[in-house]
């Protein structure tokens, strides 16, 4: 049995209209997009965030070898091999089943930090019409840093997440990198 030109090109068709299906389906939303706002910034949109960020940082993302449902780690850094390079993170953590409340006492809560860690101040504020709590802390810890860091946790919780967003810099830099974080932090939005 010969088939005409006109079933082969149907065939072919319902072919790859079965791939993009199939593909869209298997597809995860962990899936992420980054585009060029203009000479100075990128935006990232995936994972249920977006920000804007220096577009000389550099971007990753990390599940620390989990399914992305157990969270998901967003870091954005210049282009440094330092572990006292300026740093913004998103860390989206499900709350597993506790309950808002829970989750915000988990996250205000600073008795589990290191004793290397000294908490300089706790507030809360407003990030994206969500309560936002920021603890402050410097952290003189000579087995991971040669200098003082400032470190600030600012964590949301909404929609069955905590969403800690969070920056590290040596203290004796942090004013010079606060335009970059204030730009990352000032134009992030949660889904």
């Amino acid at each position: 049995m010969r088939l005409s030109r006109k079933y082969i090109g149907l065939i072919i068709i319902g072919i790859l209209i079965l791939i993009f299906v199939v593909y869209n389906l298997t597809s995860t939303p962990n899936d992420y997009k980054i585009t060029s706002n203009n000479m100075s910034t990128n935006n990232f949109v995936g994972y249920g965030v977006s920000f804007n960020f220096p577009s000389d940082w550099n971007l990753t993302t990390d599940n620390n070898g989990f399914d992305s449902s157990q969270g998901i780690i967003i870091t954005v850094s210049p282009n440094e091999e330092n572990d006292e390079a300026p740093l913004f993170e998103v860390l989206i953590m499900p709350n597993q089943g506790m309950s808002d409340q829970d989750a915000i006492n988990a996250a205000i809560n600073t008795s589990t930090n290191p004793s290397s860690w000294h908490l300089i101040s706790n507030k809360t504020t407003t990030i994206d019409n969500n309560t936002a709590y920021v603890n402050t802390f410097t952290v003189d810890d000579p087995a991971d840093f040669t200098e003082n860091m400032t470190l600030e946790q600012m964590n949301i919780v909404k929609k069955g997440n905590t969403y800690t967003l969070m920056i590290q810099t040596p203290v004796n830099d942090f004013n010079n990198n606060q335009a970059n974080f204030n730009t990352m932090i000032n134009s992030i939005k949660i889904e």
